[in-house]
């Protein structure tokens, strides 16, 4: 004899998190002494994702967080005093996994050498004798 205690809850299959990829690049890797670097993270896939936070990170610490712009881009422009390497993170959503970039070392550039070379003469020269 079955039991009868009423309708069954049939379990709904959730659709499965569709995997993302991050990418982290930086214009320079040698940072000029006194400038900032300039970092692009860029996230696929793009469908759904404008506006969402991607945050920069150093080691476990968040040191900077911008929203995704229309074309799924961030940038940021952090200070490089010293050696330092980023990750760039977004958080999983309803339909994505979360991501995290790799690793992008930066580090300040050195000084400029002093040009080596003849100098010129008092009024720069023409190059003719």
């Amino acid at each position: 004899m079955a039991a009868a205690n009423g309708p069954v809850a049939t379990p709904v299959a959730k659709a499965p998190l569709v995997a993302s990829q991050i990418r982290l690049r930086a214009r320079e890797r040698a940072v000029p002494p006194g400038k900032r670097a300039y970092l692009t993270v860029t996230v696929a896939p793009c469908l759904g994702r404008q506006g969402e936070p991607v945050r920069l990170r150093v080691g476990k610490r968040a040191v900077a967080k911008q929203n995704l712009g229309r074309t799924c881009k961030a940038h940021f422009r952090p200070r490089v005093g010293h050696r330092v390497r980023f990750r760039a993170v977004i958080a999983a959503d309803a339909t994505y996994v979360g991501a995290t970039s790799d690793r992008l070392g930066l580090r300040p550039a050195k000084a400029a050498p002093a040009k080596v070379g003849p100098k010129k003469g008092p009024k720069g020269g023409s190059g003719r004798a």
